[in-house]
């Protein structure tokens, strides 16, 4: 199968645009994109890239095993990495016991993924803290995303900037 790593990566080393041929769960069909890319993401076994997006006007993540063709593109200059607000965003994400466990079971969960402290925390770039949470399966809404499926729950999710959690 095609393999469109190498190709990504020389476009995010030169700050160079391209075109894909990508399809994701709203347009399953292949479709055709012009990105600039400036960063990967691993999230657990997949890899993304972030990029700006010509047909959407924004940066986004696209899931590098739903890209099929990578060519060079044909028309204008995209924006560049550095003006992804997003990117340049750090955020403090908090993980705690889920609030309905019970106070033994919250010191289970602390003593095995927060060596016994309160919360485990992260500094992270803004779209990277949605894949942090998918990553440790955290609750973002405690009253429906309970024990025992959800141990862990995202603190103050509220109080997260837009984008954080989506």
């Amino acid at each position: 199968p095609y393999k469109p790593f190498s190709r990504i990566h020389s476009a995010v080393r030169e700050g160079k645009q391209i075109q894909i041929e990508y399809r994701s769960l709203n347009h399953p069909e292949v479709h055709e994109r012009t990105i600039r890319p400036h960063a990967f993401i691993q999230a657990g076994p997949r890899w993304h890239v972030r990029a700006y997006c010509d047909k959407a006007k924004e940066f986004r993540d696209f899931n590098i095993g739903r890209i099929s063709r990578v060519d060079d593109p044909t028309h204008s200059l995209l924006p560049e990495a550095e003006e992804d607000q997003a990117w340049g965003t750090l955020i403090t994400l908090r993980l705690i016991a889920h609030p309905h466990l019970n106070a033994a079971q919250i010191q289970l969960v602390r003593d095995e993924y927060m060596a016994g402290t309160i919360a485990m925390v992260f500094e992270v770039r803004l779209p990277v803290s949605k894949y942090l949470v998918q990553a440790y399966r955290a609750a973002i809404d405690t009253n429906t995303q309970l024990p025992p499926e959800f141990i862990l729950a995202v603190d103050k999710p509220s109080k997260l900037p837009a984008g954080a959690l989506l």
